[in-house]
């Protein structure tokens, strides 16, 4: 999902930082935070006078949702029944 509205190949990323390439010399990096996709200028990730982040370049937008089902009575003795329901991330987006 966050590779829709990025458009960032997460794993393709992930795999080119465990292999020692910094952040700023990967294209796709670069170009979601505005800078040149094979630049060579340093990329800055946060707002010099004010230390924010800076704003990524975000093209539309997603909802993602997680359901599970289990009987309680039927899952191993590691889990425990729980009555609360938690959300941990919800965007609405129009």
């Amino acid at each position: 999902m966050t590779e829709m509205i990025t458009g960032v190949n997460l794993p393709a990323c992930q795999l080119m930082v465990a292999m020692g390439i910094p952040l700023g010399r990967i294209p796709q990096i670069r170009t979601l935070f505005r800078g040149e996709p094979f630049g060579d200028e340093p990329i800055n990730f946060q707002e010099p006078e004010t230390g924010a982040l800076v704003a990524c370049n975000v093209q539309g937008h997603v909802i993602a949702c997680r359901i599970t089902a289990e009987n309680p009575d039927q899952v191993c003795a590691c889990v425990r029944r729980s009555t609360k329901c938690a959300v941990a991330f919800v965007r609405i987006l129009g």
